[in-house]
This record gives C-alpha cells, structure tokens and sequence, in this order.
C-alpha cells in the first residue's frame, strides 16, 4: 500500500498560457469541502489526459510572480521524484482588466483524504490496526515531501485531508497518496499572519505573536501532526505509541518538534516496527 512508484513520468516544464481554460472547456464547480478561501476548483476532462482537476485562484491574494515562483517549485519537486500531484498546466490571462490564475491538476480517482476519511468514520469498515498503518503511510509520504520541500528553502503551510489526492480507495493495495494544493506555500523566513495563511483547524497559530512571523518548517511539521490526530478521533483510537509520536508533531513549543528528516530517519521508523511487532502478535 501507498506504493513509491508513480502514475505517469514527471513534466520537465509547465508553462504559462495567456488563456482562460474555463473559456474552452466544459467545467463542473466542486461544491463543499473542495472550495477554500483562495480558489474554486471544477473538474473537466481533457482528450489524450482524462479527468482534470481546474483550480482558479481568486486575484490579487499574493504577488503574481509568486505564483510562477510556486509552480517552478511543483514541478522540481516532481521532477526530483517526491510524491506531489501532477501538475498539467498554468494560466494567466486578464479578464476586463483583472489578471487571472489557473491551475490544471490530474484528477485522481480516489479523490481526497478528506473525503475518504469521512466514509471511513461513517462506515467503520476498518479496525484500529489497518487505520493506524494508513495514517503511518500518510506521515510518511507526508514527510518525504516536507523533506525536500525544506531542504529547497520552502514551506507548505496548508498541509490538510483536503489537500491530499490519492490514486485509489483508501482500502486499496494500489493506493499512492499525493501531497497538492501549494498556494499557500512561502520560502522560509517569510513573513506570514496565521489569520491568513493556512487553514485554522491545522494551523499552529501560537507560534505566532503580535499576528506576525517568519515561516518555519515546524509550521508544516505541526499540521501533520493535526492530520493524524482526525485518524485517532475520527476513524479509530490509535495505539499509545502512535499518541506519543503525534505528541513530539504537535508540541506547543516549535522548538521542540522534529524535522521531517528526524521523523524520516527514527520516529517513523519505530512507528513501522511498533505497527508490525502487534501484527505478528494478533
């Protein structure tokens, strides 16, 4: 499960196109937990690719060379191997003297972690056991892109169930999970409100005082920690030993919280063997 090989080969280059794509394509809108403050996402189809994803980000929320500057880093992150949606396309064109973005993503059929963790809670289909190894597998696929993504001078700061696509039902053995959605992502040391940026329910707002303050890896580190406890709290009560490494993500002191390749290196590590030590037992 969560397999490291990936769908398709990686794009060298995305580049930008002056067109509007909802002008040339027939668009459905997503309603519910796909709509954010910062876009409208709609799903279309395109000959020789398939189903698309079509985010249009709002105008005038950050500097448009920004926005190049994020897509450049997609797409080097895909290159180097780490598991990220597919980026396809990239669009600015100016709408009755408005600049316009858009971004075509691949459309996964499993849809998003959000979703498939609300039919988990509904349907209790799965025991402590498996849901504890799927949540092992996300961290890990989770920190394996926040270690090159630090490593290159950025942060994620909106890491979130909704932000993570997945090639196959959750309950697949086929099933690759793929971090997306970089439009909140900033180089470290930037500047950045909590009120603004990321999404509240994950977001570590105490590490900022007076509203302000530098972007640090331990912001994307906490939100991970976030996305693990909807597992324990909503799909089923993980094991102590899972608690205790959610614990070490989420501490109220970012200082204390470990790097992604900390977490690479020895806590995912003894997670796995904890996992498998109770599965030869049962």
């Amino acid at each position: 499960m969560f397999r490291l090989s990936d769908l398709t080969p990686p794009r060298a280059l995305v580049c930008k196109t002056p067109t509007d794509p909802l002008a040339s394509m027939q668009c459905q809108l997503l309603l519910g937990n796909v709509q954010g403050q910062q876009s409208h996402v709609y799903k279309s189809s395109i000959s020789g690719v398939g189903d698309v994803l079509v985010k249009v980000l709002k105008p005038n929320l950050r500097p448009l060379k920004e926005y190049d500057d994020v897509v450049s880093m997609e797409v080097s992150l895909r290159q180097s191997g780490v598991p990220v949606a597919e980026l396809l396309s990239y669009h600015e064109w100016v709408d009755f003297g408005v600049t316009q973005n858009a971004i075509i993503y691949r459309f996964y059929s499993g849809g998003d972690l959000f979703t498939q963790i609300l039919r988990l809670h509904q349907s209790k289909s799965i025991c402590a056991q498996r849901t504890e190894f799927i949540a092992y597998s996300m961290a890990k696929m989770l920190c394996t892109c926040l270690a090159t993504l630090h490593t290159n001078g950025w942060i994620h700061a909106d890491i979130k169930p909704e932000n993570i696509f997945l090639s196959h039902d959750i309950e697949s053995d086929s099933c690759q999970a793929y971090l997306g959605d970089f439009g909140n992502a900033v180089r470290i040391g930037t500047s950045i409100n909590p009120f603004s940026t990321g999404t509240p329910a994950y977001f570590p707002k105490q590490d900022f005082r007076n509203f302000n303050g530098p972007a640090h890896p331990s912001v994307d580190i906490y939100c991970v920690g976030k996305l693990l406890l909807v597992f324990d709290r909503h799909v089923h009560k993980m094991s102590p030993h899972a608690e205790s490494v959610i614990g070490r993500l989420i501490r109220h002191n970012a200082n204390e919280r470990p790097t992604a390749e900390e977490m690479l290196s020895t806590h995912l590590p003894e997670w796995f063997l904890h996992i498998d030590s109770h599965a030869r037992t049962t």
